[in-house]
C-alpha cells in the first residue's frame, strides 16, 4: 500500500485561477474504473490520509480498496454485516482504519477494516440514510428516514443527543472545527446546528421553499459550504456571513452529490444530467465537465491531490462493475507531456529538441499502461494528449506481426519513442509521379529498440512500421505535429494509393465510442487520376 507521504509528494502545482484549472485538466483527465467486488455501489469516502477509498453498495456490503504507487485501486477488504443496501459510508476523521456505515437495515456498523471478519454493529429505530463522524473523531452523527438526527458517543456507541425535524432532512457535514453541523433539508432550508448539543442556532433559506436541499458539503477550510438541491441548482455560502456568493445553474436535473477539493480551489457536482460538472469556486466557472452514462450518486474528492472519485449508474464494463470510478491525472507522464507541451508553444519548432525531449524519457510501463489498451485484431492508436492543438501525443500498442500499411504523413512531422519491444521501420520513396505504375522503391530498413527515438515526415518518403516478433507485444509513443485525421495508403506493388480516416482506439485511457480499425479505408482512387 502507498505510504501518506508518497502520495503527498505526488501533489502537482497549486490551482490559483480558473485558466490554471482549465490547463490542468487540459492535460489531466483520464477516467478509470475499478471493480470493487460489489454490485451499484453509491456511497464513497476517503480515509485521513488518502490510502484507502470506501464504498457502500446496494446489495449490503462494504467494500475498501487500497491506492498503490500509480494512484490505482485494489480492493482488500469487502465487508458483510447489513442485510439491506447501504447508503452511506465515512472513515474516520482521524483514524486510516476506522470506517463507519449507516443502512437502511436499521443499523449503523463499526468497520476496522484490519480485521475482516469482525465489526460492532449498532440497532437503531430506523432505516438510515447518512452518516458522519466528527472532525476530532469522538462523535457519530446519523440520520434516518424518518428524519431524525441522532449524536452518539463513538466508542461507547450510546446515544448523547436526538433531534427529530419537521420537514425531510438529508445529508449533513460538520465544520472542521467540530462546533456545528450543517444540514440539508426540505423546503430549501439548511438547518445549523450547535455541537455537540445538537441545539438548533439557524435555519438558512438556501434554495426556493418548492425544492429540497439534497447534498451538502463544508470545504476544508471551513470558509464555505455548498448546498445542491432538487431545483438543479449548487449554491455556494460564505460561512463566517452566511450569505450566498454565487450559484451553479449548468445543470437540468437535481443535484445528488457536492465536495470541495483538498485545496478548497474546486468544486465537484454530480446530478441526474448524466455528467459531473466541476467549478473553480471563487468565480463559480466552469473548468471541467466529465460526461458519464448514467446518473450520479456520489462525488469524493482525495483528502491531499486532485483526484475525483465517483460512483454513478449506466452501462458499465465488466471491470467497472462496482460503479466505482476515479477522474485524475496520469502524473507519471506529465513530465514529458509539459516538456513537449512546451516545445511546441511557439510556430517554429526546433526538429532536434523535440527528439532530444523523447529520448531523455526513460519507458516505465507504470507510466503508460492505462493508455496501452489493445486489440487482438490490429494495432491500436491511443490519444493522450492533444497538445492545445499543436499535435497528437498518441500510445500505439502492436500485437506480435501487427504492421502498417505504406503510408504517408498528410505533411505532418512525425516523432517516434520506443517504449516496448521492437518495431522495424521500412522505408520507400515516392512515386515519381501522379501516373507511376509498378513497385515502389524501397529506400531503407531499420529496427527500433525500447527508449530509441526516430523522425519522419513525407520530405523523407513513405513507411511502413511492423512489430518482427512472433510472440511478443510492442508499445510505440508518437508525436504527430500537426495533427492529422486522413492519410494516404500506398499498394506496395502498383504504387496505387487509397485514402484513409484515421482513428483512435482509446482518448486519455477509454475507449472510444466508435473505437474501429487504424485505418479506415473511406475513399479509394488510383495514381493514374
Amino acid at each position: 500500500m502507498t505510504s501518506a507521504r508518497a502520495l503527498r509528494n505526488k501533489a502537482l502545482k497549486t490551482i490559483r485561477s480558473s485558466a490554471d484549472a482549465v490547463a490542468y485538466f487540459d492535460a489531466n483527465r483520464r477516467v478509470r474504473g475499478y471493480d470493487m467486488q460489489v454490485q451499484r455501489a453509491h456511497a464513497l469516502s476517503w480515509n485521513c490520509d488518502g490510502t484507502r477509498l470506501a464504498c457502500g453498495s446496494q446489495d449490503r456490503r462494504v467494500a475498501v480498496a487500497t491506492v498503490d504507487s500509480s494512484c490505482r485501486l485494489k480492493c482488500t477488504f469487502v465487508g458483510q454485516g447489513h442485510d439491506d443496501s447501504v447508503d452511506q459510508v465515512a472513515f474516520h476523521c482521524t483514524n486510516p482504519n476506522l470506517l463507519a456505515s449507516a443502512s437502511t437495515d436499521k443499523s449503523v456498523i463499526i468497520w476496522d477494516i484490519r480485521q475482516q471478519k469482525t465489526h460492532t454493529r449498532l440497532s437503531t429505530r430506523a432505516a438510515n440514510l447518512y452518516v458522519t463522524w466528527s472532525p476530532c473523531g469522538r462523535y457519530l452523527a446519523y440520520g434516518d428516514k424518518e428524519d431524525r438526527l441522532h449524536v452518539i458517543d463513538g466508542r461507547t456507541l450510546s446515544t448523547l443527543k436526538s433531534y427529530e425535524s419537521k420537514t425531510e432532512m438529508n445529508e449533513f457535514a460538520y465544520h472542521p472545527s467540530g462546533k456545528y453541523l450543517f444540514v440539508a433539508t426540505g423546503q430549501g432550508r439548511v438547518e445549523i446546528f450547535k455541537m455537540p448539543d445538537l441545539e438548533l442556532v439557524r435555519t438558512v433559506a438556501a434554495h426556493s421553499g418548492q425544492s429540497n436541499c439534497v447534498a451538502l458539503a463544508v470545504s476544508q477550510d471551513g470558509l464555505r459550504v455548498a448546498v445542491g438541491a432538487s431545483d438543479a441548482l449548487c449554491s455556494i455560502w460564505s460561512v463566517d456571513e452566511m450569505i450566498c456568493e454565487r450559484n451553479l445553474g449548468r445543470l437540468d436535473y437535481p443535484v445528488r452529490a457536492v465536495a470541495f477539493s483538498h485545496d478548497n480551489q474546486l468544486i465537484a457536482v454530480g446530478s441526474e444530467d448524466h455528467s459531473i460538472d466541476i467549478a473553480y469556486v471563487n468565480d463559480g466557472s466552469r473548468v471541467h465537465e466529465i460526461r458519464l452514462d448514467g446518473e450520479v450518486y456520489s462525488v469524493a474528492w482525495h483528502p491531499q491531490q486532485l483526484m475525483l472519485a465517483f460512483a454513478s449508474s449506466g452501462d458499465l464494463r465488466e471491470r467497472d462493475s462496482g460503479g466505482v470510478r476515479l477522474f485524475d491525472h496520469h502524473e507519471l507522464m506529465q513530465p514529458l507531456i509539459a516538456e513537449v507541451r512546451s516545445l511546441f508553444r511557439d510556430d517554429c519548432v526546433n526538429i532536434e529538441d523535440v527528439e532530444k525531449a523523447l529520448l531523455s524519457y526513460k519507458s516505465n510501463p507504470r507510466d503508460w499502461r492505462d493508455f496501452a489498451l489493445f486489440d487482438e485484431r490490429n494495432y491500436t492508436r491511443n490519444l493522450v494528449d492533444t497538445g492545445n492543438g499543436k499535435y497528437n501525443m498518441i500510445v500505439l500498442c502492436w500485437g506480435p506481426g501487427m504492421c502498417t500499411n505504406i503510408h504517408d504523413h498528410s505533411g505532418s512531422h512525425c516523432f517516434v519513442k520506443m517504449l516496448e519491444g521492437q518495431l522495424k521501420e521500412t522505408r520507400f520513396a515516392f512515386p515519381e509521379d501522379d501516373a507511376a505504375i509498378g513497385p515502389l522503391a524501397k529506400t531503407g530498413e531499420s529496427v527500433m529498440s525500447v527508449n530509441e527515438v526516430s523522425y519522419m515526415s513525407d520530405t523523407l518518403g513513405l513507411h511502413r512500421m511492423e512489430n518482427p516478433s512472433h510472440s511478443e507485444n510492442a508499445v510505440s509513443l508518437h508525436v504527430y505535429s500537426p495533427a492529422y485525421d486522413k492519410c494516404f495508403l500506398f499498394d506496395q506493388r502498383t504504387s496505387q494509393r487509397h485514402v484513409s480516416k484515421v482513428t483512435f482506439w482509446s482518448r486519455y485511457g477509454k475507449l472510444s465510442d466508435s473505437a474501429d480499425v487504424p485505418f479506415d479505408r473511406i475513399q479509394s482512387c488510383s495514381r493514374r487520376g
